[in-house]
């Protein structure tokens, strides 16, 4: 069944689950088994993308490729870092924070798509109850040019809200953003929808609207590697694009 014809609490149900079921390994395991292959991937902190995607850690997909794969979760300007520096070889980022750590130089490359729709929403106090209620409220995004300000940005775009009609707060990831808004810090925020069940059980809370089907053509999810990996490891690099794809499959 594809992802399609999933209900945005089924999504939430299986990604949620296989995230808490496959634990993301921070450096550990320097000495790969003998006959295998040392790889270093790194994931936002678990959301949905990354539990669908690291099934094939618990169906051993990574270890049938001849892989010894070590997970490390970080936030998205960490991750780049860590790939252009040499110390991850994959990282797993929301497209615009990829594509904007490549107009800034880095060299960093799109290399696979697991999950193709925006899975956030607006959540909000539950005063908005609409994009136009926005309007003069504080927004937290995690940085300018990052996939939160894109997905803002667009919203109020839809809506015919300019920029200067709300204040962009810079709060840092997915986790940080929601905290900001539990705590009052700021009116609204883009988040994932594994943030869900904790703004449905608040009833000072509410979700505003799905971005993604604001912008239906945006992608959720993407694997960048880098030039120095694509043409020194093409093979480990294939094997593990296989892998991570039976495991979206199973999952």
């Amino acid at each position: 069944m594809g992802t399609a014809a999933l209900g945005r609490r089924d999504v939430l149900k299986i990604g949620v689950s296989v995230a808490a079921a496959v634990p993301l390994l921070a450096a550990c395991g320097e000495d790969s088994p003998e006959g295998t292959v040392a790889w270093r991937s790194g994931t936002i902190n678990p959301t949905v993308p990354d539990g669908f995607v690291l099934m094939c850690v618990e169906k051993g997909y990574l270890e049938e490729e001849g892989l010894d794969v070590t997970f490390t979760s970080s936030n998205s300007s960490e991750l780049v870092r860590a790939a252009v520096s040499n110390r991850l070889d994959i990282i797993l980022l929301a497209p615009g924070s990829g594509f904007a750590a490549q107009e800034a130089g880095s060299d960093v490359k799109m290399v696979g798509v697991p999950w193709n729709e925006v899975r956030d929403f607006i959540y909000a106090t539950s005063d908005i109850t609409s994009a136009a209620d926005l309007v003069g409220k504080s927004i937290a995004i995690q940085a300018p040019n990052t996939s939160s300000e894109i997905l803002v940005s667009a919203v109020l775009e839809r809506f015919g809200i300019s920029a200067d009609q709300v204040d962009m707060v810079q709060t840092g990831g997915d986790s940080e953003r929601i905290a900001a808004l539990l705590s009052g810090r700021v009116d609204a925020t883009v988040a994932g929808i594994e943030n869900l069940p904790v703004i449905e059980q608040d009833p000072n809370f509410t979700t505003v609207l799905s971005v993604g089907e604001i912008v239906p053509d945006v992608l959720g999810a993407a694997w960048f590697s880098t030039g120095r990996v694509i043409s020194e490891r093409a093979e480990d690099l294939t094997k593990v694009l296989r892998a991570y794809t039976r495991g979206l499959r199973y999952a």
